[in-house]
C-alpha cells in the first residue's frame, strides 16, 4: 500500500475548505432565521392594508361643555312675601306632586285674625236667617191682608149693588105712589109707606158705601203699615249681609296671607335646590326659596366649538356622552342623538348650542338628573382609514405649499 505524506499545504487547503463549509452553513441559518419574521411583518401589512381599505373609522366633534337638562324648564320658586321660616318640610332630591308644602312662614297673627273674624261673622248668620224668615213671613201676612181686603171690598160692592138696585125700585114705587094719590087711586098712607121705604134703601146705601170707603181705608192703612214693616227688615237685613259679606272678605283676605305663607310647588317633579339650610331662617319677599325640576324626560345641552360643528353636526347624528362623576369603566356613555342644532353661533360666533336626545340604556336612566354634566361626542362622519390618511397627506401637501 502506498503511503500518501502531506505536507504543510494539503493542510491549509483542507483547513480553509472546512471553514467556507461553516460559513456557508451560518448564512444559510442567518437566512432561514428571517424567513418567518419577515412572512409576519407582510401579514401585518397586508391586513393593515385591507382594514385601511375596507372598514371604517367615527370622526367625532367633541363638545366644550355639556350638561343635562329636563325638558320642561326648571321652575324657581321665590318667597311671596316676607317671613320667619317656621317648617321645612322637603329635601334636596325628593319628589313632590303639584300642590305639595315645601317651605311654612311664620303665620300665627294671620290665623288668630282669621279666627277672630270667623267667631264674629258666625252670629251675624244666624242674625240673617232670622230676617230672613221674618221677611218671609211678613211679605205672606201682607200678601194675605191684600187678599182679604180685596175679597171684602168685592163682597162690599156686591152688597152696594143689591142696596142700589132696592133704592131704585123704591124710588120708582114712591113715583108710582104719587102719581096714583094725584090720580085718587092711592091715600096719602100709602105715599108715606113708600117714601119711609126709599129712605131706608138711601140709608142702606149710604151705610155701606160709608163702610166701604172705611175698609179700602183700613186696608190701605194695614198695607202701608206692613210695608213700611217690610221695609224696615230689608234695611235691617241689608246692613246685617253687609257686615258678614264683609266679615267673610277678610276671612278670605286671612286665608289667602297664611296660604302665602305655605310655599307649595307649583309643578310636580323633583327638588333640585333648597336655599335654606334649616327653620328660623328669615326670607324677605322675592328671596329664592328652591328651584323645581318638573317630571318629565331629559335631554342634553352642549355647546361646541364653532370651527368644529359648524357644517358638520347636524340632526339625527349618534352621540355619546361621558357623564361627569359616573365612571365610564362601570357606567359607560351614554347614547344620545342630536335633536336641533342653533343656527347662528352664540359666545360671538365662537360656540354653536346643540341639543341632544338621551337614549339610555339599561341601568342608566335611574343614575341620570337634572343637572349633571359632562362631555358629549358627536359622530359626524364615518371614513375609511385609507381616505383619512390620503386627507392627511393632502392637507400637509397643502401646508407645505
Amino acid at each position: 500500500m502506498p503511503i500518501e505524506i502531506r505536507g504543510p499545504a494539503a493542510g491549509a487547503d483542507a483547513l480553509s475548505g472546512s471553514f467556507a463549509k461553516t460559513l456557508s452553513a451560518l448564512e444559510s441559518e442567518r437566512r432561514g432565521r428571517w424567513i418567518p419574521v419577515v412572512a409576519t411583518l407582510a401579514a401585518v401589512f397586508l391586513a393593515w392594508g385591507i382594514w385601511a381599505l375596507v372598514s371604517g373609522v367615527d370622526l367625532l366633534v367633541v363638545s366644550e361643555e355639556a350638561r343635562i337638562e329636563s325638558r320642561d324648564r326648571a321652575v324657581r320658586l321665590d318667597a311671596p312675601v316676607s317671613g320667619w321660616v317656621t317648617e321645612l318640610l322637603v329635601r334636596v332630591g325628593e319628589e313632590v306632586a303639584a300642590g305639595d308644602p315645601l317651605v311654612v312662614l311664620e303665620h300665627e297673627i294671620e290665623r288668630l285674625s282669621q279666627r277672630e273674624e270667623a267667631t264674629r261673622i258666625e252670629p251675624l248668620r244666624g242674625q240673617e236667617e232670622s230676617l230672613d224668615r221674618q221677611l218671609a213671613a211678613t211679605g205672606a201676612r201682607r200678601s194675605a191682608a191684600l187678599r182679604a181686603s180685596e175679597a171684602s171690598l168685592a163682597a162690599l160692592d156686591a152688597r152696594i149693588a143689591q142696596a142700589r138696585s132696592q133704592l131704585d125700585q123704591a124710588r120708582a114705587e114712591t113715583r108710582r105712589a104719587r102719581r096714583l094719590l094725584a090720580e085718587g087711586v092711592a091715600s096719602p098712607v100709602d105715599l108715606e109707606l113708600t117714601v119711609v121705604r126709599l129712605e131706608v134703601a138711601e140709608a142702606g146705601v149710604t151705610a155701606l158705601e160709608r163702610e166701604r170707603v172705611r175698609e179700602e181705608w183700613e186696608a190701605r192703612s194695614e198695607q202701608q203699615a206692613l210695608a213700611a214693616e217690610i221695609a224696615d227688615l230689608e234695611v235691617r237685613l241689608e246692613s246685617i249681609r253687609g257686615s258678614r259679606q264683609a266679615g267673610e272678605v277678610a276671612v278670605e283676605r286671612l286665608r289667602h296671607e297664611v296660604s302665602r305663607r305655605v310655599l307649595r310647588s307649583p309643578v310636580a317633579g323633583r327638588v333640585g335646590s333648597l336655599a335654606l339650610p334649616s327653620p328660623g331662617v328669615r326670607l324677605e319677599e322675592g328671596d329664592r326659596v328652591a328651584t323645581l325640576v318638573p317630571t318629565g324626560g331629559l335631554r342634553i345641552e352642549a355647546s361646541f366649538s364653532a370651527a368644529e360643528a359648524v357644517g358638520r353636526v347636524a340632526p339625527g347624528q349618534p352621540a355619546r356622552m361621558l357623564v361627569d362623576g359616573l365612571p365610564w369603566i362601570h357606567f359607560g356613555t351614554v347614547p344620545a342623538r342630536v335633536e336641533r342644532v342653533a343656527s347662528d353661533p352664540s359666545d360671538g360666533g365662537g360656540r354653536v348650542a346643540v341639543e341632544l336626545a338621551l337614549e339610555p340604556g339599561p341601568g342608566q336612566a335611574g343614575r341620570l338628573s337634572h343637572g349633571m354634566t359632562g362631555e358629549v361626542r358627536v359622530v359626524v362622519e364615518r371614513a375609511r382609514p385609507a381616505t383619512l390618511l390620503l386627507r392627511a397627506v393632502g392637507k400637509r401637501l397643502d401646508d407645505g405649499s
